[in-house]
């Protein structure tokens, strides 16, 4: 489907549900009550392991662990990173940056043991820094046979720890949609009790043919959803109810659950506008960051075939400083925001 027909479908199903966001909107944007998260859902953030940026340190870990857990997050992924050279290289590798097993194995004995249900996502970083749904390899036979080694490497991780979930991909619009792709989704679910999640692209999710081939619809959800600085909190909360409403309604339409498997905003002036773009200037802004937090978590919980929600990121060691412009919450407004939804 072309960028002209996607946008035709938006247009189309904004259409046809926002009369209903806008009723939601009214409804629990002035009733926390309302917007109840129950232990089932699954409340959590990423960590993803690449040194020297996030190493792993046990201590530092641990402590972060007990800071999330009394913020009320009762989930995490867990993301190793591998690398390919290029958008178009053929192979899978890991570096210096790739975490090693021995201690993703500690990591999740350490999360596992302070309660926190925990999951693999394992993500395929372009060391040439192009995005990672330009993927699409010249040679498409040698890179499966890669991926699907560091693929099964790390499944074979997960069912050692008896996880309930594993992300499969995150952001292949190039290669997601190919026969051989699908086809080690459905082998996985048939051979194991291990729930099969993909991580869709924001826009990807809806041409996608490979819902019916997993069993939880992932979304990266980087949605634009104010253009103006400072956004309008009224803007970011109906922004976030239609968004809602149209992840809700793919996921009746297959018959699927879904969990939103990234969301996230820089701490920046722009971080409504492409909440997943990096570009721009460093400026450090806290109260962006947690207005946006607050208009999803304010009303995310109406949605019932929406099941969770992985915040991008939280990071580790001193890369969390309240100066720092990145995703993670920790140390700033955002992080109360996460609380008083989520907490106890």
């Amino acid at each position: 489907m072309n960028k002209n027909a996607i946008k035709t479908v938006l247009i189309l199903i904004r259409r046809s549900v926002l009369p209903f966001c806008s009723l939601l909107l009214l409804t629990c944007s002035n009733q926390l009550s309302s917007c109840h998260y129950d232990s089932t859902y699954k409340k959590g953030f990423s960590i993803f392991f690449m040194p020297p940026r996030n190493v792993f340190d046990e201590t530092d870990f641990s402590e972060h662990l007990t800071r999330m857990k009394q913020n009320g997050i009762n989930s995490i992924f867990l993301s190793p990173v591998f690398f390919t050279e290029s958008p178009s290289s053929d192979s899978i590798f890991a570096t210096s940056a790739t975490l090693p097993d021995s201690q993703l194995y500690r990591a999740i004995t350490l999360a596992e043991q302070n309660g926190f249900t925990v999951a693999l996502k394992p993500l395929v970083n372009c060391l040439d820094d192009m995005p990672r749904y330009k993927i699409n390899p010249a040679n498409f036979e040698t890179w499966f046979l890669s991926y699907k080694k560091f693929i099964l490497h790390y499944f074979t991780i997960a069912e050692t720890f008896h996880h309930t979930g594993f992300v499969i991909g995150t952001e292949l619009d190039g290669v997601s949609d190919s026969r051989p792709f699908l086809h080690l989704c459905d082998s996985l679910r048939s051979n194991s009790t291990i729930s099969i999640i993909y991580s869709g692209s924001y826009n990807h999710f809806i041409t996608t043919t490979l819902w019916d081939h997993v069993d939880i619809m992932g979304i990266n959800a980087y949605f634009n959803l104010d253009n103006s600085e400072p956004p309008s909190p009224a803007v970011l909360h109906e922004s976030w109810n239609y968004w809602l409403n149209l992840i809700n309604q793919y996921a009746e339409i297959h018959n699927k659950q879904v969990m939103i498997t990234e969301t996230g905003f820089l701490s920046r002036p722009d971080a409504a506008q492409n909440p997943g773009s990096f570009s721009g200037t460093p400026v450090s802004d806290l109260s962006v960051q947690k207005e946006c937090y607050e208009a999803l978590l304010s009303q995310a919980a109406l949605f019932t075939s929406i099941k969770g929600i992985y915040f991008w990121q939280w990071e580790l060691g001193d890369n969390g400083r309240i100066d720092c412009c990145d995703y993670t919450p920790r140390g700033k407004p955002a992080e109360d925001v996460v609380k008083k939804y989520w907490g106890e």
